[in-house]
Parts: structure tokens; sequence; C-alpha cells
């Protein structure tokens, strides 16, 4: 549906075109027009336009100016893509395109930094959980790196669940070092002369 705003000399139809768009964007509305106005409709986005396009942006850093400004678009408007599920063809696209390629520094830094929580969410496969338990199994922990994890665990309440394996795994922690000692005084008692 149309509506006339204003009417206007004809010889002055693109000065006006240009004000109300002008006009519009600066009360942020969403207006839908590509360019400023008065030149007479849209350009037609042909492939070979997108491609050209395309090719000039490639590898080319955006501001700071022009993501902060993406950043309050998305804000206000939300994100093209929100609320649409991603087709498993996509994903697998996106799983192939990515597989092997190395993180920059920058990228391994900030992983690091959040502490898991860039994997919140993600269940991972039972062969990759082995994988690294079987990495991780009987390595010990320095000093230094056990006085960091304590310093950053102590004053954190835990769920009645965490407690209760914790206890579990104690008992079974006692239930060894006695079968161990039981196990050491029987060999004593086999060396020992009567």
């Amino acid at each position: 549906m149309l509506e006339v705003i204003k009417e206007v000399p004809f010889d002055q139809w693109e000065h006006w075109e240009r004000e109300y768009i002008r006009w519009y964007r600066a009360l942020g509305w969403k207006v839908v027009n590509i360019a400023n106005g008065g030149d007479g409709g849209a350009i037609e986005m042909t492939p070979e336009i997108r491609a050209k396009i395309s090719a000039a942006n490639k590898g080319k850093p955006k501001s700071e100016a022009y993501k902060q400004g993406r950043r309050e678009h998305y804000a206000k408007f939300g994100h093209p893509n929100q609320g649409k599920a991603t087709s498993p063809e996509t994903k697998e696209r996106l799983r192939a395109a990515l597989k092997g390629r190395p993180k920059s520094p920058a990228t391994r830094a900030k992983m690091s930094a959040s502490g898991g929580k860039h994997l919140k969410g993600k269940r991972q496969s039972p062969e990759h959980v082995a994988k690294c338990r079987a990495a991780k199994l009987g390595k010990k922990f320095t000093p230094e790196h056990s006085a960091k994890i304590s310093a950053a665990l102590k004053g954190k309440p835990k769920s009645d669940e965490a407690r209760q394996r914790m206890s579990d795994a104690a008992k079974r922690r006692c239930a060894r070092q006695k079968l161990t000692s039981a196990q050491n005084d029987a060999s004593l008692q086999a060396l020992l002369p009567l």
C-alpha cells in the first residue's frame, strides 16, 4: 500500500525525495531505499553486479565506526538471520570449509580467555571426550597451577549434586588408599621373619 506524503512540483521531485529519505533515516525509521534518492529508482542487483561488489570488498578490514554502526543497527532492528534455522546442508558446508583451518593467535587467546564459554551449549562427541581424557590422564598440576585453581574456586557455592559427586569420589579414593595400605602390610608381613 502506498501513501502520498506530499505533492510537489515535478521539477522538484528529486530534491524532496532526497529530503524525505534523509529525514526518515534521521528519525531512525527502517527506510528501504538503498540510495539517497533523486536518482530515478533503485539499481537492479544482477549477479554480475553482486560479484563485482563482493570482489571489491573482499579482504578489506572494516573500520570500528562501521562495526559500531552495525552493532547499533542490529540492536535496534535485529540481525537479518536472527531466528532462522541453519539447514543441515549449510552446516555441512561450513564444517567442511572451516575444518583444518588454523586459528590465529588472537582467536586462540580469545578462546582461552573465555574460559570455555565459547563452547557453552555444545555437546562433544564421546570420541572427543575420550581423546581429551586420555591426554590429561596422569598429568600432575604444578603447585602454582593448583594454587590458581584453588583461588579461582574459593568461595563459589557448589550444588547438592556437585557436593555428592565430590563426596563419592573422596570415599572411593579413601577405599583405594586403605586397600593399598592393607596390601603393603601384607607384603611386609610376608617379608618379616617369624
